[in-house]
């Protein structure tokens, strides 16, 4: 027997029992409509125009010097 289909029908007595329970994956279509209404509509956008300046930009270079130091260290032992 297909490993997937062992696993589906081992998960089909939980299910079956979270449904009884209300915590089941069964929800109506408006309940699927209406959560589905609350997701965005698509990727955030980046925003582009806020810069770093002062503190955060010092902190930025250090992070990254240390992120450097890491790589090179890992990559010759």
């Amino acid at each position: 027997m297909d490993r997937k289909v062992e696993e589906e029908e081992e998960a089909e007595p939980m299910i079956q029992e979270m449904d009884e329970l209300g915590l089941g994956e069964s929800i109506t279509d408006e309940e699927y409509l209406a959560c589905l209404g609350n997701l965005p509509h698509g990727p955030p956008r980046p925003d582009t125009k806020t810069k770093l300046q002062g503190e955060q930009l010092h902190d930025l270079y250090i992070r990254h010097t240390v992120y450097r130091l890491k790589y090179y260290k890992k990559s010759i032992s």
